[in-house]
């Protein structure tokens, strides 16, 4: 190796020696793999050095120290953070309640800029109402809305109040009212108590004739269903079927005899042929009459070959 190289690579562990050194003095590691980051808080009651920093929940971090700051004349906290997580320079050290008992601990609300804090870097302090304050606070709220409600309902009973009051008298009439119809009912029921005493009696008879003729009123039902299903069985498409064919045979009967058609249609239309058979029907009534009378022109009986003396 040339000399040149010796002494280039001596000189830099010097100085690397000499910036450790000197971050020695100052109380830094330079081998250490966190970086120290200053808040610097108004009051910082409950929080204690261990307590832990987070970021979104997972602790990456811890207190290191807490001291009072005479310049801001507030309290110096000091943050031992991984530098496996930078923090951007508009991020915000927020401490919080961790418990109910008071303890805080310390919320690293990552910002969005693309520049990171240095080591021994001061953070912006931002602080979060405690629970038990918060819960203080709700509390008032509520006794505060609950105390208007309470007002709002005293003014709406004094308004019913005065109400009732300007309406005394009518409100002591309508009562006086009611009174009055109440007492008419009772009248009207007291004189009338034997007739609504029948009409109950004759509704118990009533029920109990029902009661004791269920059995033939079940009886009934129960044919009325069989007539029912009966009907429901039977063929009555077939009979109106039949029926409608038979009509309609008699309708083209009808309509041939009224069309002049056939014999029974010409003795029915054809008025000659009716005066023809009353003619005929006199005729024969007359001869009939006439062979009453004198059987002997229209029978000639000739016995043992006699012949007729007036022939």
């Amino acid at each position: 190796m040339k000399r040149e190289v010796k002494v280039g690579l001596f000189a830099l562990i010097m100085m690397f020696a000499l910036y450790a050194m000197f971050n020695f003095f100052k109380g830094k590691n330079v081998f250490s793999n966190t970086n120290d980051y200053y808040v610097v808080y108004e009051n910082v009651g409950g929080l204690q050095v261990s307590s832990p920093v987070d970021i979104k929940g997972m602790e990456v971090g811890v207190v290191t120290g807490i001291e009072l700051d005479s310049e801001s004349e507030g309290v110096r906290v000091t943050m031992q953070v991984k530098k496996a997580y930078p923090i951007p320079v508009d991020s915000r050290a927020r401490m919080y309640s961790t418990s109910l008992m008071g303890g805080k601990g310390i919320c690293l609300d990552l910002g969005t800029s693309s520049e990171m804090f240095e080591d021994e870097a001061t953070i912006t302090a931002a602080v979060e109402p405690d629970m038990l304050g918060g819960l203080t606070s709700q509390v008032g709220d509520l006794a505060g809305g609950l105390q208007t409600t309470l007002d709002k309902v005293n003014t709406t009973l004094d308004g019913v109040n005065g109400v009732i009051a300007d309406n005394s008298a009518a409100i002591k009439g309508a009562v006086s009212n009611v009174d009055d119809i109440t007492a008419n009912v009772n009248r009207l029921l007291a004189d009338k108590s034997t007739e609504i005493r029948g009409i109950v009696d004759g509704l118990n008879s009533l029920a109990a004739n029902l009661e004791r003729n269920s059995d033939k009123i079940d009886g009934i039902i129960a044919d009325v269903e069989g007539i029912t299903d009966s009907l429901q069985e039977a063929d009555l498409r077939g009979v109106v079927d039949n029926l409608a064919v038979t009509l309609n045979e008699l309708s083209a009967t009808l309509a041939s005899v009224n069309g002049g058609d056939g014999t029974v249609s010409k003795a029915i239309n054809n008025p000659e042929l009716y005066n023809s058979l009353v003619s005929a029907v006199d005729n024969l009534s007359v001869l009939l009459a006439d062979l009453k009378e004198n059987p002997k022109k229209y029978i000639n009986v000739t016995v043992f070959g006699g012949k007729d003396k007036n022939k």
